[in-house]
C-alpha cells in the first residue's frame, strides 16, 4: 500500500511539477511574442520615419532643381549673327515635368525617378530677317543644363546648327555652330 501511495503521490507531484513548468513556458513564450511584436512595430516606425525624412530631403532637392528649370524657362527672341549675316532666332525652353501637386509624402523611388527624368524640351526656330517665311528649326527633348554654369549644349541631327548656350533668367547668349562653316554665329536672345 505504501508503494501504491508513493507511486500515486510521485505521479501527482511530477504532473504538478511539469504542468507548472509548462504553464511557465507558455507565459514566457507569450511574453516573448508580445515583446517581439512591440519591438517589430517600433523598428517599422523608425524605418518609416527614416524613409519619410529621406523623402523630404529628396523632395527639397527636386523642388530646388525644378525651380531652376522654371526660372530659366520661356520663349526667348533675338538674333544670330556673324559678320554681316544676321538671322532672327527664337529659343523656347520648357521643363518636361512640373512640381507635384499634392501634399503627400512621395516615396524615394518616385522622387528619384523625377530627379532623373527632369529635363528641358527645346524648340529653336531661326529665320532670315529679309525673308521671315524662310525659316528652319528643330525640337529636342531631354536636355539637361549644367546648373552651376548655366551651360546648355544642343547637339542634334535634327537641328541645322549645334548650339552652345548660357542660360540666364532674362536672356540667353552663346554660339551656333553650322556644320558647313568653321565660324560660329553669335546668339543673343531675350525673354519675351
Amino acid at each position: 500500500m505504501k508503494t501504491r501511495l508513493s507511486i500515486v503521490l510521485s505521479t501527482f507531484l511530477l504532473t504538478a511539477l511539469f504542468g507548472c513548468q509548462s504553464q511557465d513556458n507558455d507565459k514566457v513564450s507569450e511574453r516573448a511574442r508580445v515583446e517581439g511584436q512591440a519591438q517589430a512595430k517600433e523598428q517599422t516606425k523608425e524605418e518609416r520615419e527614416a524613409i519619410d525624412q529621406r523623402s523630404k530631403e529628396m523632395e527639397l532637392s527636386f523642388i530646388k532643381k525644378i525651380e531652376y528649370y522654371e526660372d530659366h524657362a520661356g520663349h526667348f527672341d533675338g538674333t544670330m549673327s556673324k559678320d554681316a549675316l544676321k538671322f532672327g532666332i527664337r529659343i523656347s525652353l520648357f521643363p518636361n515635368l512640373t512640381k507635384p501637386a499634392d501634399d503627400r509624402v512621395r516615396t524615394p523611388a518616385e522622387i528619384e525617378a523625377d530627379l532623373t527624368l527632369l529635363a528641358y524640351n527645346v524648340q529653336i526656330v531661326q529665320w532670315s530677317l529679309e525673308n521671315p517665311a524662310a525659316s528652319e528649326g528643330c525640337r529636342v527633348e531631354g536636355l539637361k543644363p549644367d546648373m552651376k554654369t548655366g551651360r546648355l549644349n544642343i547637339i542634334s541631327s535634327q537641328c541645322p546648327n549645334s548650339y552652345y548656350l548660357t542660360l540666364n533668367r532674362t536672356h540667353i547668349s552663346g554660339t551656333a555652330q553650322p556644320s558647313t562653316s568653321r565660324d560660329p554665329f553669335q546668339i543673343y536672345v531675350e525673354r519675351q
